[in-house]
């Protein structure tokens, strides 16, 4: 383990053990049309044992190489649904669709799916303003899991989107997945 990963490991399950995560919702915004529906992002921050604030880019490599994003990405869902739980009612003017990426770790787990739909009771959040957002490679990697994942919760109403440069040869391995965007 390189001293950098110790660190930057510690301060992970430190974070996730001591709340010191934050989620954040990044608007959407579309610039060529008007959209009915409001449309935001999931970002985490981790606040290190020193109080500085770590973005994801620092963070996420050390977080998938010591086998941690499935515990982030349950602890960013969970967080997730309860704030909108929390809010919903200030959020309903206008409808909403919230994008929550998952990792190839999390998709390749056996009771993630299970998990997700748990939470999504739990927390009462519709789940048609869930849009779970999956990298092209990761979907490709797990191929047959993604497919799974996608049709059971697309069942529920949750949406999906590709995130990467989807090419070819993913409208072929994920032609019958249900990815609108």
């Amino acid at each position: 383990m390189r001293l950098g990963d110790i660190q930057l490991v510690g301060d992970i399950r430190g974070a996730i053990e001591n709340g010191r995560l934050s989620v954040f919702a990044q608007p959407i915004v579309a610039l060529n049309e008007n959209s009915d529906i409001n449309y935001f992002e999931v970002l985490v921050r981790l606040l290190d044992s020193s109080g500085r604030h770590i973005l994801p880019a620092e963070f996420f490599s050390s977080a998938e190489r010591y086998q941690l994003m499935e515990e982030l990405d349950r602890w960013i869902i969970s967080e997730t649904l309860r704030l909108l739980e929390n809010h919903w009612s200030n959020l309903t003017d206008t409808p909403i669709q919230i994008a929550i990426n998952l990792s190839g770790q999390s998709l390749g787990s056996e009771n993630f799916l299970t998990f997700v739909q748990g939470e999504i009771d739990k927390y009462k959040v519709p789940a048609e303003c869930l849009c779970f957002e999956i990298t092209e490679t990761v979907a490709i990697a797990n191929m047959q899991r993604a497919q799974h994942f996608m049709h059971a919760l697309k069942k529920l109403g949750c949406s999906f989107s590709l995130d990467g440069s989807v090419n070819i040869f993913s409208h072929f391995f994920l032609g019958g997945s249900p990815v609108p965007f």
